[in-house]
């Protein structure tokens, strides 16, 4: 009943989500509450129960601090898209500290490179902010958008992909923390979204139509890397990324396999579908995944 993990970047701490307690009438698909274990699966315990902080507490996303000592998590206060989001610092050992609370619905939140700012969404996916890493001094990047996924050039510059209504498409545009220096790197007829970036901000994945290209950050010439594939991740500190496969019949689609391939498409290491993705450590050597419930740990040389 286990559902997304996260290593530390030391890789000796496991967070992770899982509704083992919480399966009822009330919720059958089970209420998600944050857990922490050690790496050998061992000393496990709720870091965030259930009815912890409010009667319906939902850690919906976490980021690890370098020190893999504490994490930035953050807590709605119910299951609703009306639901208040808060940003809490919690340690390995259990500690809850309030950091921020912005009476607000935040979704997609992501950490710079350097983890002095974080880019979110806002107003039901109208709104894209960048704010400093404790969420003061906010700047609006656009709004009234409906946007895709967004990811970090680097810590000066977010990519994102937004909606033409015109075209009725998505694009990838990329902006300046500050929201000038605005450049629109796509614009036909296609269909851009899942964007990554490689750990040196050199390269950048995306998906198109269930095809996965890669392009330089500095000039916009892709080109395709693998088909029936979505969802690239770049691996930390290795010319690798990871894809979820997809397979079509007909009308219907299903997930395949997960890979992990080169920049070349080459595949390096393959699974069964992997739910949730995968989560490594700062060297890009140890990862973890969740399959078919429990989470598994694995080594890339």
């Amino acid at each position: 009943m286990d559902n997304r993990a996260f290593l530390s970047p030391d890789g000796k701490q496991i967070a992770f989500y899982s509704c083992r307690y919480t399966l009822d009438w009330q919720y059958p698909n089970g209420a998600l509450e944050l857990w922490l274990m050690s790496n050998d699966g061992f000393s496990q315990f709720r870091a965030v129960p259930f009815n912890s902080i409010y009667p319906q507490t939902k850690a919906t996303f976490l980021y690890w601090a370098d020190d893999s000592k504490s994490m930035i998590v953050q807590i709605d206060d119910g299951y609703d898209f009306d639901s208040k989001s808060e940003i809490w610092s919690i340690t390995v050992a259990g500690e809850k500290t309030k950091i921020y609370a912005p009476n607000l619905h935040l979704e997609k939140r992501s950490y710079s490179p350097d983890r002095k700012k974080i880019v979110y969404i806002a107003n039901n996916n109208k709104s894209l902010y960048v704010s400093d890493a404790d969420f003061t001094n906010s700047v609006l990047i656009e709004g009234q958008g409906w946007f895709g996924q967004f990811v970090w050039a680097d810590s000066k510059n977010v990519i994102y992909s937004l909606y033409d209504a015109q075209k009725k498409n998505f694009d990838l545009w990329k902006s300046n923390v500050d929201g000038t220096g605005k450049l629109r790197l796509s614009e036909n007829l296609e269909w851009e979204d899942y964007p990554n970036c490689s750990t040196d901000g050199k390269y950048l994945a995306y998906t198109v139509n269930k095809v996965v290209y890669m392009t330089t950050t500095d000039k916009f010439s892709p080109k395709m890397i693998i088909s029936s594939a979505i969802n690239p991740e770049w691996i930390p500190n290795r010319n690798l990324l990871s894809v979820q496969t997809v397979i079509t019949d007909g009308n219907t689609s299903s997930w395949g396999r997960s890979l992990i391939i080169d920049n070349e498409g080459t595949i390096i290491k393959e699974f069964p579908a992997v739910s949730s993705g995968f989560s490594f450590s700062s060297n890009g050597k140890y990862f973890v995944y969740i399959l078919d419930g429990n989470i598994w740990m694995d080594y890339l040389p």
